[in-house]
């Protein structure tokens, strides 16, 4: 796959499209505000010419919920800078010392 770069080739122009990063994000405190989440992912800065369009969060039931929460991240993104989303949002230096973060998948079910 190619994906073109020329600045003098104006003829044509190509659409925006835009594709989701999912983090999961487990071994937070239980009391740890969605705001502060939001703050965390919009302090990690991307690199070169990566934009973040939009971040949803979401809370997620964990099973002993006085001991740790656990939320999915959102992370939309414009289509070409996939890769290099995936690696920043998912280095070690990301998040906070002992916070569990890895890719979310949803259920095929629905």
């Amino acid at each position: 796959m190619v994906i073109g770069t020329s600045a003098s080739n104006t003829r044509i122009t190509s659409v925006e499209t835009y594709r989701s990063v999912d983090v999961f994000v487990s071994r937070l405190h239980p009391n740890t505000a969605k705001e502060e989440l939001l703050d965390c992912v919009k302090l990690l800065k991307p690199k070169g010419d990566l934009q973040i369009d939009e971040v949803k969060c979401t809370k997620l039931a964990s099973r002993f919920e006085h001991l740790y929460a656990s939320v999915w991240f959102s992370i939309r993104i414009d289509a070409c800078g996939m890769r290099k989303a995936i690696d920043l949002f998912l280095s070690a230096d990301a998040w906070p010392l002992g916070v569990l973060a890895r890719r979310y998948f949803h259920k095929k079910d629905g």
